[in-house]
């Protein structure tokens, strides 16, 4: 199967619009690369056996599609963690998605900006590796419902001095991932951060003092 329908052919091959082209390359999808495809906006930087837990689907089957997917210019190997073969979208596989998603490629990267922005997955490799191997930890063991490494981003305002909305304040919550962990069949929404011992006593308050504010603070929002 593909992942559009044979009726929308016509018009695409068509047009030379943006969203068109975007339409071609998805009708030469199959389902299962579209899968893997979907996997690699949430699970930026996972190798084919990762994302082989991810979308159940067997090993050999997933690195098939990811070499087709790399020859369709949709997705390619990080330089740093080519001996890992991980693998990140394109700016094309970017734009795909978004199509599909009924957005533009601008509302979808304000959203998405892990999945275009391959800065902080190789800037600090080790600490990636970390997130990415607990997060997988956790998948492995059925504790972890939900992950969107993409996504953990907050921005909010808060009250200069409690009450005080005269001068409120933008606060940006950046935490190295987020996601919802299954606990004793409950759901339970968690923020994650990986201490490398680089944050002074200073910083480190700071940043506690944001993810309380965030949790508790006084006109927060997302």
């Amino acid at each position: 199967g593909h992942l559009l329908p044979g009726g929308l052919r016509v018009g695409a091959e068509r047009s030379r619009h943006p969203t068109a082209a975007a339409l071609r390359a998805a009708l030469a999808i199959t389902h299962g690369e579209a899968s893997v495809l979907a996997a690699l906006l949430q699970y930026p930087a996972f190798s084919a056996e990762e994302l082989a837990v991810t979308v159940r689907l067997r090993q050999h089957s997933v690195s098939r599609c990811l070499r087709r997917l790399e020859d369709m210019s949709l997705v390619e190997i990080l330089p740093l963690f080519k001996a890992d073969r991980r693998s990140v979208l394109t700016s094309m596989g970017t734009d795909l998605l978004a199509h599909t998603a009924m957005q533009t490629p601008a509302q979808f990267r304000v959203r998405r900006a892990w999945a275009t922005d391959h800065g902080p997955l190789t800037r600090s490799p080790r600490h990636m590796s970390y997130i990415l191997e607990l997060m997988l930890a956790l998948h492995r063991s059925g504790r972890l419902g939900k992950w969107d490494l993409v996504q953990a981003r907050y921005e909010y305002w808060i009250a200069v001095a409690p009450g005080d909305l005269t001068r409120p304040r933008r606060v940006e919550l950046v935490p190295d991932s987020s996601g919802v962990l299954i606990v004793e069949g409950r759901q339970v929404p968690f923020w994650l951060e990986i201490d490398r011992g680089t944050r002074n006593g200073v910083r480190l308050t700071r940043q506690l003092e944001k993810y309380i504010l965030a949790r508790f603070g006084y006109a927060a929002s997302n």
